[in-house]
């Protein structure tokens, strides 16, 4: 039972891109292991659905089609340091 919540997972997505381009297959694969390592479970589903959403409002820009994970990138498109964090 996936127990990650939106802003949670938006943040920490946001945590692992960069500024510089970053292959979303890799994303992926941070942003698991960081959720792991705070017991925090997320679907692949979860990760496609907050990473469109992180996209469409413009606080990601992507390369490529997202949902092909090994053939697309995003980098973060301005500082997020002022975000509120999640809970």
């Amino acid at each position: 039972m996936e127990n990650a919540t939106d802003p949670y997972l938006d943040d920490v997505i946001l945590s692992q891109a960069g500024h510089r381009q970053l292959k979303v297959a890799m994303l992926h694969v941070r942003v698991w292991d960081k959720c792991k390592a705070e017991e925090r479970i997320v679907s692949n589903e979860k990760f496609n659905e907050r990473l469109r959403h992180l996209v469409d409002s413009g606080e990601l820009r992507a390369f490529g089609d997202i949902t092909n994970w090994r053939f697309s990138e995003v980098l973060r498109t301005q500082d997020t340091t002022n975000r509120k964090p999640a809970e």
